[in-house]
């Protein structure tokens, strides 16, 4: 058998085991070019390219690791997921294959010949339960300025809002989350995603009313210091922007349930992905405004 067959068939067999150092063996072991399709979860598979630094974390199995144990804990057969920045789908095809064929999955994603394959990656599974929006979600409805890094850093999924010199303007149809949510006609969202490179307050600001409505039960969400710090805020003020709304840091636990924790202390130079879970307001006080 040739010696990138055992290879790949070791890397395969390591899919859903992490250990301390994995990312760093599969790294230099893992091929960097040529196109695999491989299987994320039974019954559900994606194609991947492995120029595309993402992708190849993908089929090595490094991906967002702390988010994804999220997704069987909020997501049941008929629930409803919506992915802000989808990609080529990975979490796309994840929740479609919990939700199942009584779900629904909205999948956001501006940039075209990303679209595409994000597209192919649903035909290729036959999910009806998708549907994909090829816009971004900002503050205003119109039009959205993105910056797409150059062909040759194979970086795709580092598109942003933020000007950034070298990096080709695309300009994108922009919806706000508030009217998006009319539009697709859902009663309640289970769990949104919002990975958007920079643009996370934006898409916030355009979806305060659904958002403090309690509509969008919880929410995963990157936060980057350093993008932050371009718009003049903080990992802390984005979250307690967050808490305004009504969603308040939680984790999952090892018994598997979800509960409410303290933030994380959080450094302006560092990203972070965290679960928000929204709650009703507390009451107030007796004697109090």
């Amino acid at each position: 058998m040739p010696a990138l067959a055992i290879l790949e068939r070791a890397i395969h067999a390591l899919r859903g085991r992490h250990f301390p150092g994995k990312g760093r063996l599969l790294r230099l072991l893992s091929p960097t070019t040529g196109e695999r399709t491989i299987s994320i979860a039974p019954g559900t598979r994606i194609s991947l390219r492995l120029d595309d630094h993402l992708q190849r974390l993908m089929y090595m199995d490094i991906l967002h690791h702390d988010w994804l144990p999220i997704l069987p804990a909020l997501l049941r057969p008929g629930g409803t997921f919506v992915d802000i920045g989808a990609n080529i789908g990975y979490f796309t095809l994840l929740a479609a294959g919990l939700v199942g064929t009584g779900g629904r999955v909205v999948a956001i994603e501006p940039i075209p010949r990303t679209g595409e394959r994000l597209r192919a990656n649903i035909a290729l599974n036959g999910f009806t339960q998708v549907r994909v929006e090829h816009c971004a979600l900002g503050a205003a409805a119109g039009t959205l300025e993105l910056h797409l890094p150059p062909p040759e850093v194979h970086r795709d999924y580092l598109v942003t809002g933020l000007a950034i010199p070298g990096w080709q303007a695309l300009t994108v149809p922009c919806t706000t989350l508030d009217e998006a949510f009319a539009a697709w006609q859902l009663p309640a969202i289970d769990l949104m995603k919002i990975d958007v490179e920079g643009g996370e307050p934006q898409v916030i600001r355009g979806g305060r009313s659904v958002l403090a409505s309690g509509r969008v039960r919880a929410l995963v969400c990157e936060i980057s210091g350093v993008h932050l710090a371009q718009a003049g805020l903080t990992p802390d003020s984005f979250a307690d922007d967050l808490a305004t709304l009504g969603f308040r840091h939680a984790r999952l636990g090892r018994d598997g349930r979800i509960t409410p924790q303290p933030l994380p202390r959080m450094r302006p130079d560092r990203d972070y992905n965290l679960l928000f879970i929204h709650q009703a307001p507390e009451p107030a006080r007796a004697g109090t405004a």
